[in-house]
Protein backbone atom coordinates (compact mmCIF):
# COMPACT_ATOMS: atom_id res chain seq x y z
CA UNK A 1 0.00 0.00 0.00
CA UNK A 2 2.77 2.40 0.50
CA UNK A 3 4.21 1.89 -2.46
CA UNK A 4 1.11 2.72 -4.28
CA UNK A 5 1.24 6.11 -2.37
CA UNK A 6 4.38 6.84 -2.79
CA UNK A 7 4.14 5.53 -6.88
CA UNK A 8 1.13 8.18 -7.06
CA UNK A 9 3.17 11.34 -4.97
CA UNK A 10 5.72 11.07 -7.03
CA UNK A 11 3.48 10.86 -10.23
CA UNK A 12 1.86 14.28 -8.84
CA UNK A 13 5.00 15.92 -8.14
CA UNK A 14 6.84 15.09 -11.48
CA UNK A 15 3.41 16.56 -12.99
CA UNK A 16 3.27 19.85 -11.49
CA UNK A 17 6.98 20.24 -12.28
CA UNK A 18 6.13 19.75 -16.25
CA UNK A 19 3.17 22.31 -15.30
CA UNK A 20 4.86 24.76 -13.87
CA UNK A 21 7.80 24.45 -16.22
CA UNK A 22 4.94 24.62 -19.36
CA UNK A 23 3.76 27.60 -17.91
CA UNK A 24 6.60 29.53 -17.29
CA UNK A 25 7.45 28.72 -21.05
CA UNK A 26 3.82 30.08 -22.19
CA UNK A 27 4.61 33.29 -20.27
CA UNK A 28 8.33 33.96 -22.24
CA UNK A 29 6.60 33.45 -25.85
CA UNK A 30 3.80 35.43 -24.68
CA UNK A 31 6.41 38.18 -23.99
CA UNK A 32 8.49 37.49 -26.66
CA UNK A 33 5.46 37.72 -28.97
CA UNK A 34 4.33 40.83 -27.21
CA UNK A 35 7.65 42.83 -27.43
CA UNK A 36 7.98 41.52 -31.60
CA UNK A 37 4.41 42.93 -32.02
CA UNK A 38 5.56 46.55 -30.53
CA UNK A 39 8.47 46.77 -32.55
CA UNK A 40 6.56 46.43 -35.99
CA UNK A 41 3.64 48.64 -34.42
CA UNK A 42 6.34 51.11 -33.82
CA UNK A 43 8.06 50.25 -37.05
CA UNK A 44 4.77 50.90 -39.24
CA UNK A 45 3.85 53.66 -37.02
CA UNK A 46 7.41 55.39 -38.06
CA UNK A 47 6.57 54.75 -41.72
CA UNK A 48 3.37 56.47 -41.20
CA UNK A 49 4.89 59.13 -39.86
CA UNK A 50 7.44 59.32 -42.76
CA UNK A 51 4.96 59.27 -45.46
CA UNK A 52 3.00 61.86 -44.14
CA UNK A 53 5.76 63.86 -43.48
CA UNK A 54 8.08 63.41 -46.67
CA UNK A 55 8.43 66.29 -49.14
CA UNK A 56 8.52 64.09 -52.23
CA UNK A 57 5.02 62.08 -51.57
CA UNK A 58 3.75 65.20 -50.61
CA UNK A 59 3.27 66.54 -53.78
CA UNK A 60 1.31 63.31 -55.10
CA UNK A 61 -1.87 64.17 -53.53
CA UNK A 62 -2.91 60.25 -54.39
CA UNK A 63 0.19 58.61 -53.45
CA UNK A 64 0.23 59.76 -50.00
CA UNK A 65 -3.62 59.02 -49.61
CA UNK A 66 -3.12 55.24 -50.97
CA UNK A 67 0.35 55.07 -48.75
CA UNK A 68 -1.46 56.94 -45.41
CA UNK A 69 -4.54 54.35 -46.29
CA UNK A 70 -2.77 50.87 -46.60
CA UNK A 71 -0.06 51.97 -43.03
CA UNK A 72 -3.36 52.91 -41.11
CA UNK A 73 -4.69 49.64 -41.98
CA UNK A 74 -1.64 47.62 -41.46
CA UNK A 75 -1.32 49.68 -37.43
CA UNK A 76 -5.66 48.48 -37.54
CA UNK A 77 -4.36 45.20 -38.31
CA UNK A 78 -1.72 44.84 -35.96
CA UNK A 79 -4.05 46.94 -32.94
CA UNK A 80 -6.90 44.45 -33.57
CA UNK A 81 -4.30 41.59 -33.63
CA UNK A 82 -3.12 42.66 -29.77
CA UNK A 83 -6.52 42.69 -28.74
CA UNK A 84 -7.86 40.41 -29.76
CA UNK A 85 -4.84 38.07 -27.99
CA UNK A 86 -4.70 39.86 -24.81
CA UNK A 87 -8.57 39.93 -23.72
CA UNK A 88 -8.00 35.95 -24.59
Amino acid sequence: MQNKYRAAKKTVCLYKLWADGKERYIQIEWQRILVGFQNVLLVVQTKAQAALTDSVVTDNAVTVSVVTQQLNEQILSLVNTLVQYTTS
